[in-house]
């Protein structure tokens, strides 16, 4: 906040600084100097703007969701959540991602075992410290609301979409089996246990099996010890699947 302090006496204009104000006007006031301040307030926010905005554009998180989930800062920090409900709201925002979601089903989704008042008043709590953490790390306006609906503001690049985009792809070379095996060091958020997470979780095991049995079929005679370590993951994923 730019704070500006405005009294009739002299004397607290040394307090005012010490709690950081902008400036001090003494009262009575003139037109000419209020708008002096009010035109340092403008640039100050400008320049603060510009600074973020500046330092956004390079930035990105990285997520790592297979198994377990780590969230870093663009100089590799993992993030420390507040609580565990900032961690999961996060998750849910970007997991839809660039779906905006309406508060009803966020309620619904997160807060489902409290009466709709509690909920509504943990929701917002929630993102407000959401909010307050993605902001100290640089990133602007970090959780748009956009007719009751949120939506997550911040790039981030993740192992999950490194997934999906090899399995998408319409020609596999032993490098990228390798990467994707790699990877997956488990299934999505399994350790978080997100009911919400259940049916991509389901299906992304499905797609990437799939994929490593295909691959080890047809490359068994060209590149063998890619295909081990794809039956060794299927292997680590079904054991029982006969």
């Amino acid at each position: 906040l730019d704070i500006v302090s405005v009294s009739a006496h002299a004397q607290f204009a040394l307090e005012a600084f010490e709690v950081f104000a902008v400036d001090d006007i003494l009262k009575p006031v003139s037109s000419e100097r209020l708008g002096k301040t009010i035109d340092e307030l403008r640039t100050r926010r400008r320049n603060h703007e510009n600074i973020l905005e500046e330092n956004v554009t390079e930035k990105y998180l990285i997520a790592k969701t297979m198994g377990s989930f780590n969230l870093l800062c663009p100089n590799s920090k993992e993030i420390k959540w507040r609580t565990q409900k900032v961690k999961e709201l996060f998750l849910y925002l970007w997991y839809h991602n660039p779906t905006p979601i309406h508060r009803s089903r966020i309620l619904d989704d997160i807060w489902q075992d409290y009466t709709e008042d509690r909920a509504a008043a943990l929701m917002h709590t929630t993102l407000y410290q959401l909010r307050k953490l993605l902001r100290e790390i640089g990133f602007v306006d970090p959780v748009k609301l956009i007719n009751e609906h949120y939506i997550i503001n911040v790039p981030v690049k993740s192992d999950i979409h490194e997934i999906e985009r090899i399995i998408g792809s319409t020609k596999l070379s032993a490098h990228l089996v390798e990467n994707m095996v790699e990877l997956y060091k488990g299934n999505f958020l399994e350790e978080e246990d997100y009911h919400w997470a259940l049916s991509t979780q389901y299906k992304m095991k499905i797609n990437y099996l799939n994929l490593l049995e295909k691959y080890a079929l047809q490359e068994m005679d060209n590149q063998q010890r890619i295909v081990e370590l794809c039956l060794v993951k299927i292997l680590e994923l079904e054991p029982y699947n006969e």
